[in-house]
């Protein structure tokens, strides 16, 4: 895994994560029981993510973050890429507003399938969310 921080401008930062993993069970000998085969399918195989963050005044920034998932190893679920917006305005020093935008990419997408018991599967739709925060 690594991560890397740029300061592009005074108002922008940017910054970046990733990591690979080696999910391949099949090569430990010693595991009879299967117990590590039924750990797959439960973290994604890589993961990279690339986030700006803004401040275009004291008063008002906004964080724009891309995410790329692969697939989870031993798993029907697919990969896939995300990108979230949060808006953040400040009224006064005790006020914020908030707007938050997730998943904006698809609709919808899988998140995880069950590889222990059979369940439905875990899915994460857009959303997009309004916040108000106070500080005294």
């Amino acid at each position: 895994e690594g991560s890397i921080k740029w300061r592009v401008a005074d108002w922008w930062n940017l910054s970046a994560f990733g990591e690979v993993k080696d999910l391949n069970f099949e090569d430990i000998g010693f595991d009879s029981t299967g117990l590590f085969q039924s750990f797959q399918g439960l973290s994604p195989n890589y993961q990279a993510t690339i986030r700006s963050d803004f401040s275009f005044s004291p008063d008002l920034m906004a964080t724009l973050t891309t995410r790329r998932v692969g697939q989870l190893v031993g798993s029907e679920t697919d990969g896939y890429t995300d990108v979230d917006l949060r808006l953040l305005y400040r009224v006064s020093r005790q006020v914020e507003l908030g707007i938050l935008a997730e998943n904006l990419v698809e609709a919808s997408r899988q998140e995880f399938t069950s590889t222990l018991y059979p369940a439905p599967f875990g899915a994460v739709e857009r959303r997009v969310s309004a916040s108000v925060g106070f500080r005294f």
